[in-house]
């Protein structure tokens, strides 16, 4: 991945970067209010807006540094730009190095140039073809199987990701619903309830002394305060780390672009976890929630 140097530090910027400053509505001196927002659920987590809330475009909301004629002419190089730079543009390569496993042996796999070109190859295979049947793979099918994998991540209709996350969600609330320690909290929060209700009643017919009904009172609510904030710390401990990973992951995609003509190392970056060589023919993608996708290898060359 190209990248460059600030000159006054070592902070090195991608050119990922540079393109989202370039399309930031702020430099117009507008803004784009509400592009995320907070969850209403337990815990709170700031989120991307992607179509859930209203999102409003305020012009002239602070000085500019660029007129707005400027920064229109930039979005038009920009979509010039990306629609005749990258045509015919061999795919970039920018794997993480020990990202690549041979499915049968479970070993890393090795760059090796052979015959002027890079392969990946399984270690145990590369001493000795007949201890491992898993061969060399081109560099550049791997690349390109994860252009096909994010098209069909991306492509409207695909509810991969959404489907998973939907059982993910089932499960763990039928669990967590289920649970003996839940079911207690649950009792308690219901009895200390009753309890105050009862202690309003007296006091409305007049049963109860008004400084023991505020002592009560006050310590009933002390008491359902610590059960419900018991029952807050269990629900979150009960928290599936796969669910908020499968959620990430959606977002990521919902805010990636339709469709990917290069490869992107940052965006692999954020969706993958390790690749899987099963065979000369076919790979696997473990995403970062652990869901592991298949795609074939698409080559003429062995």
């Amino acid at each position: 991945m190209n990248q460059l140097s600030t000159g006054s530090s070592d902070r090195l910027w991608t050119y990922k970067s540079i393109a989202r400053i370039l399309r930031n509505e702020k430099y117009a001196g507008n803004s784009i209010w509400q592009k995320s927002y907070r969850t209403a659920e337990l815990p709170r987590k700031e989120r991307r807006n992607h179509g859930e809330r209203n999102r409003y475009f305020a012009a002239g909301t602070h000085p500019p540094i660029v007129t707005q004629d400027e920064f229109d002419r930039v979005q038009q190089l920009l979509t010039q730009r990306k629609e005749t730079c990258f045509k015919g543009r061999e795919i970039c390569v920018s794997l993480p190095a020990g990202i690549i496993y041979c499915g049968c042996c479970g070993s890393h796999t090795r760059k090796k140039k052979i015959n002027g070109k890079y392969y990946h190859i399984c270690r145990l295979h590369d001493v000795n073809s007949r201890s491992c049947p898993v061969g060399s793979i081109p560099e550049t099918e791997i690349p390109a199987a994860f252009l096909r994998l994010y098209y069909k991540l991306k492509h409207p209709g695909s509810n991969i990701l959404p489907q998973v996350l939907t059982t993910l969600q089932a499960v763990r609330r039928q669990r967590v619903l289920w649970s003996e320690d839940v079911i207690e909290l649950n009792k308690r929060i219901s009895n200390i309830t009753s309890q105050n209700q009862l202690l309003a009643m007296l006091k409305q017919q007049g049963g109860v002394d008004p400084d023991i009904f505020i002592s009560r009172s006050n310590e009933l609510a002390e008491q359902l305060r610590a059960v419900k904030l018991e029952k807050e710390r269990l629900l979150n401990a009960c928290r599936d780390d796969t669910i908020a990973q499968t959620q990430a992951l959606i977002e990521t995609i919902e805010a990636g672009p339709d469709f990917l003509e290069e490869f992107d190392g940052e965006l692999f970056g954020e969706l993958v976890d390790r690749i899987i060589v099963e065979s000369n023919e076919r790979l696997r993608f473990r995403l970062k929630n652990g869901l592991e996708l298949a795609e074939s290898i698409e080559r003429t060359v062995r």
